[in-house]
């Protein structure tokens, strides 16, 4: 197992109800199996498109996910 700080913003933060939430995960998780997990518990966040970030650095869904770091998801910007 592997624990992960997750950090929610706007949109995000209202569907999983808190800010920061941590996560004990399986080890060697990836973006992608995060987001489908996410998607399992918090099933609003499958219809909005938000988007990940890894210790403050946009990611590809093959992004390994390592103890400690800090994952944020991000709910849509608004263009302008």
């Amino acid at each position: 197992m592997q624990r992960i700080e997750l950090l929610a913003f706007g949109q995000t933060e209202e569907i999983l109800g808190a800010q920061s939430v941590t996560l004990e995960l399986k080890e060697d998780l990836i973006v992608d199996e995060l987001r489908a997990f996410l998607e399992k518990e918090y099933s609003r966040l499958s219809e909005i498109n938000y988007s990940v970030a890894l210790n403050q650095k946009g990611v590809e869904g093959s992004e390994k996910i390592k103890e400690g770091d800090i994952v944020a998801i991000l709910p849509p910007f608004a263009g302008g």
